[in-house]
């Protein structure tokens, strides 16, 4: 397959949209509802607290994994060689990119838990497991397959996805097997198959292989949503609405939660584009590579890796300190995450400037200029 290029403004978009990706996925992450709580009245600031905090992370911040799939898959078919030595490249490549990162800071996941867990003031929070109870074999099946530091599963099924490339190269290589086979996953994941391997059911499978798709002899920057793009984000806006009023009140059947749920990703992702466009495609492109967002784009990688566990500890202190009152954790739910942001970035300009091999090899090579 020959290797294509793309346009710069369409590099400046993905850059950017992951940037945008990795704050959608600390707000995610940032969710502090128990789910065994009953639901509180409508007229309550629990429900205010409810509806907001799922309206964010479980309605406009669905589209962040979908569009790391599909950003994971377009960049690796972009450049892709099916030759032996092409693959092992490749290979050798993500094992750089992904397993050493991968391991590292899942290490350092179980590191920062079991330092934790035997300080006197703090061993508290953690009611779960310990780690010091731990075996060998639970230790290597937590430090390879399932992390403490839970965000990294992205990675793990990345890897799996990424080994089985050659056979994902060869259904997409005729024009019309692509098609079906596209349609096939893309059935499969709307109707929410779910396979052993892959955590997030097919989610993952689904945009990688359409990222392909859209790699080979297919250009990304041709794809333009102005005619529909404002019908998108209203509907976008709307399916969030009414997904999240269905979850809060449990009033949700199953069918109609995996619908509402599927069109927000989908529409969600017209939306970003769209409204990327509209930010920046007047701007010079000199312009978007001086802009904050643009050099902020540098550490999103970092940023993914380093905001757990501490936004889990930092919940919990706040907790701690601020009360479990509805306005407590709509307060934390909302501030907390610009904190972890403000606090990435800090620290992996001072790691790059400073220490620059080991933030290299800690983010698998990537680079923050």
């Amino acid at each position: 397959m020959p290797s294509l290029k793309i346009s710069i403004y369409l590099s400046q978009k993905i850059k950017i949209l992951s940037f945008i990706g990795i704050v959608l996925v600390i707000y995610i992450h940032s969710y502090n509802i128990n789910k065994d709580v009953a639901t509180p009245p409508i007229s309550s600031l629990g429900f205010v607290n409810a509806y907001v905090q799922n309206f964010i992370a479980n309605g406009l911040c669905r589209t962040a994994v979908p569009l790391f799939f599909l950003f994971s898959g377009f960049l690796f078919f972009l450049k892709y060689d099916f030759t032996l030595e092409g693959v092992l490249s490749k290979y050798k490549s993500r094992v750089k990119s992904l397993v050493y990162p991968y391991i590292l800071w899942s290490f350092w996941g179980i590191l920062v838990f079991y330092i934790l867990q035997q300080l006197p003031y703090v061993k508290h929070f953690f009611t779960g497991h310990h780690i010091a109870d731990y075996n060998i074999s639970q230790l290597l099946f937590i430090l390879f397959l399932d992390p403490f530091t839970y965000p990294l599963w992205f990675i793990r099924d990345l890897i799996f996805i990424v080994a089985a490339t050659p056979l994902i190269y060869l259904l997409l290589k005729n024009k019309w097997v692509s098609m079906v086979f596209v349609a096939a996953v893309f059935g499969l994941w709307f109707f929410d198959v779910r396979f052993i391997a892959v955590r997030k059911d097919i989610e993952a499978v689904f945009y990688f292989v359409f990222g392909a798709f859209c790699a080979m002899d297919r250009r990304l920057d041709n794809i333009s949503f102005k005619k529909y793009g404002t019908v998108a984000v209203f509907g976008w806006v709307l399916i969030c609405t009414l997904y999240t009023f269905f979850n809060v009140t449990q009033k949700d059947s199953i069918i109609l939660n995996l619908i509402l749920l599927k069109s927000d990703m989908i529409l969600g992702l017209i939306s970003i584009w769209y409204l990327y466009d509209c930010v920046f495609q007047k701007k010079n492109i000199q312009d978007v590579q001086e802009s904050k967002v643009f050099k902020w784009s540098n550490f999103t990688f970092f940023i993914f890796l380093f905001h757990e566990p501490l936004l889990t500890i930092l919940k919990k202190v706040s907790f701690a300190v601020a009360g479990k009152s509805g306005m407590a954790a709509l307060a934390i739910y909302l501030f907390l995450p610009l904190f972890i942001l403000v606090a990435s970035l800090i620290v992996g300009t001072f790691l790059n400037k400073n220490l620059p091999k080991l933030y290299a090899f800690a983010v698998g090579g990537r680079s923050a200029s």
